[in-house]
């Protein structure tokens, strides 16, 4: 029903209620019809869900197996380094997923207020959750209003409706206003979480929870479905394409074995160390690992991440979608422009401003002018009737006549017509214009005033914005504004902090469906005067033409597209609904956060692409080892040995590739884009070469040895030598540029020692010969000059 085409009593009649409000009985049959006034959250998971999840990816699978499969030959050693990786990632996905579905819980806490009811021609106060349609509410200044409704009553009523409509100007109500329009412009009715911020009013509730414009966008929020990032959609074909070829290559190779002769628990042995080559078991806990540091870094930038997939997605952005109260602009109104004389101005403004006031115009006036100093003799309150205040104050025994308000209204009382122009050629720009005249004597709101001149206002834009757009253009990224407020004051802050493009209104935006909307919306860099349903169909028609889309906000009428949106970003001021819609919270309120955010997420990006492709290239190298060695009859290590060299190689020193800095054109280039492949054609040929002549390399340490288990030391020295000179060319940066890399390689040469030496016995190993060292000194800084070759010709 569009309550705000009739007239109040029209309302009432339907709601079946009166002036003295509902009965107590009636009330509460109502209340079993229509439920409590409450907006239930998302449903959160268990932590003991979330923890089970945590086990279902294919490589984790494929490492339990191997894990069972070798604690059922016997290897407990091995069975026990494997479920020991796999628990650490577990632990660290669950930690992380916890945390997120807990910030959710704060959805259930957004209606607990307080109302005054009429009944029975009673007032009333009583929980905000028993209100029920016909329901009459009262209202005053610095009330939340509980409800939606219809006004019946409204005197000098002002209502801040920012966190529905994005719009930074407390709206004047009307309650004999009637007619069509959008949420922003309906004078007579209130809606649920908005603020009294002056005057008083009565409202006849039309609407509660799950109805109301809050609920509507409940329902969004709570209905829309979790999708999978183009990154994880890769991780998860490329362990689903190693798993199948492990599965694949480990069933051959024991089948071979048994016919070739060989006993039953070898051939299972030599099957299980192909599976544990083949498998990139650092790969899920180092991916975990550096999305999880680069959350910690975007927190110590303010930028708190909710959700582990956002610090990749943002390496995608192309387009930020940013509403402008609170995001763009500091939220508060400001003097901006004055036209006239500078001290008449701020003497008519001290005095006719209020510190404490709720109301952001007098605030703001205050702020800019300053305490009045003289004595207040009278005032004459503001009136929506007469768009004007008046104090009259004593000034040297000399009462002093001061006036502020509507230019229409102030200035014919001038002896200044002519300012009316230039209030008219300020309020086009998109500023508030105030016009002060003052007098000495005679009567009040009278003709015979002097103008001291016009005050524009407006919400200014937040100082390092500017910078932070252009560094988002620099990237490749386009800034779109998206707000409530009138389209002209939209475009003064567009045009103040360089966003580009043509500015829609919400009136064009309601006639289009998103197919057309988006064959135009490259050409929009604002849109104005939107509702909460507007902004969704933004960012449909934005991913239906391709693009990555961010989308900043923090009020309720942000939810359905922050929830929508690849990442959404609430404000750290914001509402609840809005954080916990959003996969990450900017805690300091600042859009440029946003912009080291995503310079962050590339560099994230860059650093798991690095460890995928030295990782993979290290493994393939292993296949070749392990495979070759079983063709000609010997074990070139067994499970456990295996381990140790993925966690020397694929442990700290991956790990420390998850904290290399940016690459100096990290926010020069374009976005990448969806779908775009985690490794080229090219890159997979390289790191096949590569990993032909890693495990060719190893193979022939092993045969250089006659004794098994020295064979075997030889094998683990040429696998961690040889993949550590390989290092260097995955990076395109200095050796020094990273010293958790150095300290890691240095790291893992000393426990190498330990295995080899001290700890020899344990894993059933000696150390090489000095023959077998020195052929893999010389093989390492060949492979070395290989790669750095081929890095320098863009291969990693």
């Amino acid at each position: 029903m569009e309550w705000w085409t009739l007239d109040a009593h029209e309302v009432m009649e339907l709601l079946g209620t009166g002036e003295k409000g509902l009965s107590q009985k009636e009330a509460l049959a109502r209340l079993r019809k229509y439920g409590k006034n409450v907006i239930e959250g998302e449903k959160t998971r268990s932590p003991i869900s979330i923890f089970i999840s945590q086990f279902t990816d294919p490589l984790v699978i494929l490492l339990i197996i191997a894990s069972i499969l070798s604690l059922f030959i016997g290897e407990g050693t091995d069975a026990l380094l494997i479920m020991a990786i796999v628990v650490l990632n577990a632990l660290l996905g669950f930690l992380q997923e916890y945390r997120a579905e807990e910030a959710l819980k704060k959805l259930k806490k957004m209606l607990s207020l307080r109302a005054r009811v009429i009944r029975e021609g009673k007032v009333f106060e009583i929980d905000a959750e028993e209100l029920v349609p016909g329901d009459v509410v009262l209202l005053e200044e610095g009330d939340i209003v509980p409800a939606d409704g219809r006004l019946v009553e409204a005197r000098d009523l002002y209502v801040d409706e920012s966190v529905l409509t994005g719009e930074s100007v407390p709206v004047e109500k009307d309650a004999r206003w009637r007619g069509e329009g959008v949420l922003a412009d309906r004078k007579n009715m209130v809606y649920s979480g908005t603020k009294v911020v002056r005057g008083k009013g009565k409202f006849v509730v039309t609407a509660t929870g799950r109805q109301t414009e809050v609920g509507k966008i409940a329902k969004y929020v709570s209905s829309m479905e979790e999708e999978k990032t183009s990154f994880e959609e890769e991780l998860e074909r490329l362990s689903k394409l190693i798993g199948k070829i492990t599965i694949g290559i480990a069933v051959v190779t024991i089948l071979l074995d048994l016919l070739r002769g060989f006993g039953v628990l070898t051939s299972l042995m030599t099957g299980i160390s192909l599976a544990v080559a083949a498998v990139p078991e650092g790969l899920p806990v180092v991916v975990t690992l550096a999305l999880s540091l680069g959350t910690l870094e975007m927190a110590r930038r303010k930028a708190l991440v909710r959700r582990l997939k956002t610090v990749e997605v943002l390496g995608e952005v192309d387009v930020i979608c940013t509403d402008k109260t609170g995001t763009i602009t500091q939220n508060r109104l400001r003097v901006v422009e004055i036209w006239g004389d500078e001290e008449e101005i701020k003497f008519v403004a001290r005095c006719c401003s209020e510190k404490e006031s709720k109301d952001p115009l007098e605030r703001a006036l205050h702020e800019f002018a300053g305490e009045c100093g003289y004595r207040k003799v009278e005032e004459i309150p503001f009136s929506s009737e007469r768009k004007m205040m008046t104090m009259v104050v004593e000034k040297e025994g000399k009462k002093i006549i001061l006036t502020k308000g509507a230019p229409e209204k102030v200035i014919p009382l001038t002896n200044n017509r002519g300012a009316l122009k230039k209030a008219e050629e300020m309020a086009k720009r998109g500023l508030r214009v105030i016009a002060l005249a003052y007098k000495e004597g005679g009567e009040p709101e009278k003709p015979g005033y002097k103008l001291a001149g016009l005050v524009g206002l407006l919400d200014p834009p937040r100082k390092e914005v500017r910078k932070a757009v252009e560094t988002a253009k620099s990237a490749g990224i386009k800034v779109i504004m998206i707000t409530g407020d009138h389209p002209e004051t939209a475009r003064t802050i567009g045009r103040m902090v360089g966003i580009d493009g043509e500015v829609m209104p919400g009136e064009e935006l309601e006639r289009m469906d998103e197919e057309e909307l988006a064959g135009v919306i490259e050409n929009v860099g604002i849109f104005a005067r939107v509702d909460p349903v507007h902004k969704l169909k933004i960012v449909r028609a934005l991913k239906r033409r391709g693009h990555v889309v961010a989308m900043t906000g923090d009020g309720v009428n942000d939810a359905p597209a922050l929830k929508a949106a690849d990442v959404g970003i609430a404000l750290g001021s914001g509402t609840d609904v809005a954080k916990a819609s959003a996969d990450m919270i900017l805690l300091d309120d600042n859009f440029a956060t946003i912009v080291n955010a995503v310079k962050e997420g590339r560099r994230i990006f860059d650093n798991i692409r690095k460890f995928v492709v030295y990782l993979l290239s290290a493994n393939i190298g292993e296949v070749v080892g392990v495979l070759g060695a079983s063709l000609v009859g010997r074990l070139l290590l067994k499970p456990a040995h295996l381990l140790i060299v993925n966690i020397l190689t694929d442990g700290p020193p991956a790990l420390a590739l998850a904290v290399d800095p940016p690459e100096g054109d990290v926010m020069k280039r374009k976005p990448r884009k969806r779908g775009e492949p985690l490794i080229t054609n090219k890159e997979l040929v390289f790191m096949i070469i590569i990993g032909v002549l890693l495990g060719g390399a190893v193979l022939l340490s092993n045969l250089l040895e006659e004794d098994a288990q020295r064979a075997w030391g030889a094998a683990l020295t040429a696998f961690v030598v040889l993949e550590f000179a390989r290092l260097q060319s995955v990076r395109r940066l200095s050796v020094f540029s990273n010293r958790w890399l150095v300290v890691s390689v240095l790291l893992s040469v000393v426990v190498l020692l330990a295995v080899l030496y001290p700890l020899g016995s344990l894993f059933s190993i000696k150390p090489p010969s000095i023959t077998s060292l020195d052929e893999i000194a010389l093989i390492a800084i060949l492979f070395w000059a290989i790669s750095w070759i081929a890095s320098k010709r863009g291969l990693r």
